[in-house]
C-alpha cells in the first residue's frame, strides 16, 4: 500500500479506488507490444488487401484467395520471409499473376519493410503500373495507405509516380531499358514485371534482370527477386527460361468422377457428343467429361507438383501427366534438387476466363494461323514458335504408346512392319558414341522407326566404325518381307570426327552425309562435292562424294508426319504421310525427337527463320529421323504410284504365293493379322510414275571390291558386288 504521497498524505488508493496497479500497466503494455503474427502473403491478402474498382478486377472490394485457390502457393513463395531467393510464374491473361506481384509488395511493405525494385519494359509501362496496379490499390487498402508518406517533388511524375517513400523503405518503378536507374541502390526486394518484354541490353551494360539481381547483393540471402509475366517468343521468351530453370510447377486437379490427377491440356479439350456436343475437357485416364460447372470445386483440392527434367530422369521421374489418386503422396514428396519454386498456370484454371470464350478462340486460331501466336501467348501460356505444327513430346509419347497404335500401324521392335517395303537407315556421330535409327517406308509416303540403337564407343576408336558397319548390314526381314538389307544407310560427317566418318563410308559403301540447314530452298538429298579419304596415316586413298541434306523443309515435314500418327489414331486409319515409332520409345526419345523450334530474326530489313533447340536438349533422334526421310525421298518414296509400289513390294516378298501383290493386298492376305487391322488403300497417293524405279543407294569402292551382309546373329546371308562409285 502506497502512503503519504504528495498533499494527500495519506492512502491515495482509497480516495482513488478505480486507479490501475502499476506494475499491472507496465506489464499489460509490453504484452500489448510483442510482435504480430507471422502471415504469409495469402493469409495477409485475405485479412488486409482490398481491390481498387479502379484497378479493373471484376471483383472490387476484399481480396479472397479461394476464389482461385491455385494463387495461394505462388503468393506464399513470393513472400519476402518464404525462404527461396528467387520465385517466377508463367501465367496467361486473365489469371491473377500480376495481382500475386502486388500482394508480395504490399506484404513486404506491411510486415518487413525494405526497398523495393519494381522493373517494367518501359517508361510507359511503369507509370501505367503504378497507375493500374499500385496507386488504386494502395489507396484502399488501409494497411499500406497508412504506412505511405505523402510525397513532394520538383516534379509528380518523378516524385509521387515512379517513387514511393513508406515507413522503412522506399519503392522505385523503373523501366528495363536504363541501366542508370538499374545501378543506383541497394534493393531488397526486386519484381520483375513483364520480364518477356525487357531489351535484351540495358544501355550497353548487358542484361538488366542481371543488372538488378546484383541490386540484391548487400542483403545477401535475405534479397529475393520475384517476377510474372505472359510468354513471349520460342528461344527468346525470358519468363519461360526462368520457369524452366526452377521446379516448373504445374497445378494437377482430381477429376470429379474417377479421382485421378492430372494437368489441364489443350489437346484433351473441346466439345464432346453428337447429338447435344458438351463443352469440356476429357480426362486421359479414365475418358470421364470434365466441364466448367466442376471447375470451382477442383480447384479447391488441386496441388502443385514440380514437373522439372532431373538430370537423372531415371532415379527422380517428374510426375506423369496423369495418375490415381494413392500416388499422390509419392509425387508431393519429390526431390526439387534445391531448385527455387517456379509455376505455370493458364487461363482454364482462370475463374475469370470462360471455357466458351477459349475454345472459340482456338477454333479461330486452329483456322487463321495470324492468331496463333496471340492464342498460344495470352490463352495457354506458352512461347509461340513459327513452327506451330511442332507436337509436343507428351502428345508424341502418348500416341506410341497408345495400344491402338500396335494394331492401326503394326510397328514392332525389329520387324518391317507388313505395309512397308523400303528401309533406310543413318546414324548420327557424337562426341563419345555412335547413335543410329532404322526406318521402313511404304505407300503414301508412310514410315516407321522400327529399329535403334548406340554405339557406346568412342568415335576414335577403330571397333566403333567397325560396329557401326555390322549395324549398316544388318538384314530385317517381316510378315510379307523376304530378309533385305538397308536400301539406303548414310552416316553424319558434319560434325564430330570428319576424317574417321569419312574413312568408314569409304570402306564400308556408306553414304557421306551433312546438313544443309540455312538453305530453305535446298533438296532434300543431293550430291556435293568429292571429299578426300585419308587412311589411318594421313595418305589420301579415295575421293566418295558428299551427299547434302536439306534439313530446313525436312524437319517441319517430320513434325507433320508425327502429328498425322495422332489423328491416325483418332481416325482409326493410316493418313498419308504419317510417321510412326516403336511402341517401346522413351520419353526422352519422343523429346530428342521434337527438340527443335523455329525462331524469327530481321536481318537487312527482311525476316529470317532458323533452327533451334535447347542447349540442354539433345536431337540426335530428330537429326536421324531427317536423314532417314531425306534418303527416303531421294530413293522415291514421294513419286511411286500404287502400282509401282505394288512391283516393288512383290519383288521382294517373303511368301510365293502373295507375288504380285502389293504391300497393303499382302497384308490383308497375312495370315496372323485381322481385317480391323489392315490399314486404308492407296487414297491420295500422286498419280506421277509409270513405271517403277529401284534405284540403289550410293556405293563407293572397297578395297575389297565386295560387301559381305551379316545378321544380327553373325551368320553370312548374302554378298553383292559394288559396280561403281556411284548410281
Amino acid at each position: 500500500m502506497i502512503t503519504g504521497i504528495g498533499k494527500f498524505g495519506g492512502d491515495v488508493r482509497g480516495l482513488f479506488p478505480a486507479m490501475a496497479l502499476g506494475f499491472a500497466a507496465v506489464f499489460s503494455a509490453v504484452a500489448e507490444a510483442r510482435p504480430p503474427e507471422i502471415q504469409t502473403v495469402s493469409q495477409w491478402a485475405d485479412a488486409a488487401r482490398q481491390i481498387a474498382p479502379e484497378s479493373g478486377s471484376p471483383h472490387p472490394g476484399k481480396w479472397v484467395t479461394a476464389r482461385a485457390p491455385y494463387l495461394q502457393e505462388p503468393q506464399d513463395c513470393c513472400g519476402i520471409d518464404h525462404p527461396a531467393r528467387e520465385c517466377y510464374i508463367a501465367g496467361s491473361a486473365q489469371s491473377g499473376k500480376s495481382e500475386i506481384l502486388l500482394n508480395a509488395a504490399f506484404h513486404c511493405v506491411d510486415t518487413d519493410p525494405r526497398s523495393i525494385l519494381v522493373l517494367t519494359p518501359s517508361r510507359d509501362k511503369a507509370l501505367q503500373w503504378n497507375r493500374e496496379k499500385w496507386e488504386p490499390n494502395a489507396q484502399v487498402t488501409e494497411a499500406i495507405r497508412l504506412k505511405t508518406f505523402a510525397q513532394k517533388g520538383r516534379s509528380a511524375e518523378d516524385s509521387t509516380s515512379l517513387y514511393k517513400r513508406f515507413a522503412g523503405g522506399f519503392l522505385k518503378i523503373v523501366s528495363a531499358g536504363t541501366a542508370k536507374e538499374l545501378q543506383a541502390s541497394t534493393i531488397g526486394l526486386v519484381i520483375l514485371e513483364e520480364p518477356t518484354d525487357y531489351p535484351a541490353d540495358a544501355d550497353g551494360r548487358g542484361d538488366p534482370i542481371r543488372q538488378a539481381y546484383h541490386r540484391l547483393d548487400a542483403y545477401g540471402a535475405d534479397g529475393k527477386m520475384i517476377g510474372a509475366s505472359t510468354t513471349g517468343e520460342k528461344g527468346r521468351c525470358r519468363i519461360t527460361a526462368l520457369v524452366e530453370a526452377g521446379a516448373l510447377c504445374r497445378y494437377y486437379i482430381p477429376c470429379p468422377d474417377c479421382g485421378h490427377y492430372q494437368v489441364l491440356r489443350i489437346e484433351n479439350f473441346g466439345l464432346h457428343g453428337v447429338r447435344e456436343p458438351v463443352l469440356g475437357f476429357v480426362c486421359p485416364a479414365n475418358g470421364c467429361l470434365i466441364e466448367e460447372h466442376q471447375r470451382a470445386g477442383f480447384l479447391e483440392h488441386g496441388v502443385w507438383l514440380a514437373t522439372f527434367t532431373a538430370e537423372d530422369p531415371d532415379s527422380n521421374p517428374a510426375p506423369p501427366r496423369h495418375f490415381a489418386p494413392d500416388e499422390l503422396e509419392r509425387w508431393t514428396g519429390r526431390d526439387r534438387e534445391g531448385r527455387y519454386p517456379s509455376f505455370h498456370f493458364w487461363q482454364a484454371y482462370s475463374p475469370f476466363a470462360s471455357w466458351e470464350k477459349i475454345h472459340k478462340e482456338y477454333k479461330e486460331a486452329q483456322q487463321n494461323p495470324d492468331l496463333l501466336k496471340t492464342f498460344y501467348q495470352q490463352v495457354l501460356a506458352e512461347p509461340y514458335e513459327p513452327a506451330h505444327d511442332r507436337p509436343k513430346h507428351e502428345l508424341v509419347f502418348d500416341t506410341m504408346k497408345a495400344p491402338g497404335i500396335l494394331r492401326l500401324a503394326r510397328v514392332v521392335r525389329g520387324e518391317v512392319p507388313p505395309w512397308a517395303s523400303l528401309i533406310t537407315g543413318a546414324a548420327d556421330v557424337q562426341g563419345d558414341r555412335i547413335e543410329w535409327a532404322a526406318w521402313a517406308w511404304g505407300p503414301r509416303a508412310i514410315g516407321a522407326r522400327f529399329d535403334r540403337g548406340v554405339i557406346p564407343i568412342d568415335p576414335d576408336d577403330p571397333m566403333a566404325w567397325t560396329e557401326l558397319a555390322k549395324v549398316s548390314r544388318y538384314v530385317y526381314e517381316g510378315p510379307t518381307l523376304k530378309p533385305v538389307t538397308f536400301d539406303r544407310f548414310g552416316c553424319d560427317t558434319g560434325g564430330h570426327h570428319t576424317s574417321q566418318a569419312y574413312l568408314a563410308c569409304h570402306r564400308h559403301n556408306v553414304l557421306a552425309l551433312k546438313g544443309k540447314p540455312k538453305d530453305p530452298d535446298a533438296a532434300p538429298l543431293e550430291r556435293g562435292k568429292l571429299v578426300k579419304v585419308k587412311d589411318d596415316s594421313g595418305r589420301i586413298i579415295a575421293k566418295i562424294p558428299l551427299w547434302l541434306v536439306g534439313t530446313f523443309h525436312l524437319k517441319s515435314r517430320v513434325y507433320r508426319g508425327l502429328n498425322q500418327a495422332a489423328l491416325s489414331l483418332d481416325s482409326g486409319q493410316i493418313l498419308p504421310g504419317s510417321l510412326f515409332l516403336e511402341p517401346d520409345l522413351t520419353e526422352a526419345d519422343a523429346r530428342q525427337i521434337t527438340a527443335e523450334y523455329l525462331v524469327e530474326d530481321v536481318v537487312g530489313g527482311q525476316k529470317v527463320r532458323r533452327w533451334e533447340r535447347p542447349k540442354w536438349q539433345a536431337n540426335e533422334q530428330l537429326d536421324l529421323t531427317v536423314y532417314n526421310l531425306a534418303e527416303a525421298i531421294a530413293w522415291g518414296i514421294d513419286r511411286l504410284n500404287l502400282e509401282g509400289w505394288n512391283r516393288w513390294a512383290s519383288s521382294r516378298a517373303k511368301d510365293p504365293a502373295l507375288e504380285g501383290a502389293g504391300p497393303l493386298e499382302a497384308l490383308m492376305r497375312s495370315p496372323d493379322v485381322a481385317a480391323g487391322d489392315v490399314p486404308p488403300g492407296p487414297a491420295g497417293l500422286v498419280e506421277d510414275a509409270s513405271e517403277i524405279e529401284t534405284p540403289d543407294r550410293p556405293r563407293a569402292v572397297n578395297e575389297r571390291g565386295a560387301q559381305s551382309v551379316f545378321r544380327k546373329d553373325g551368320l553370312q546371308s548374302l554378298s553383292r558386288i559394288n559396280k561403281g562409285t556411284d548410281t
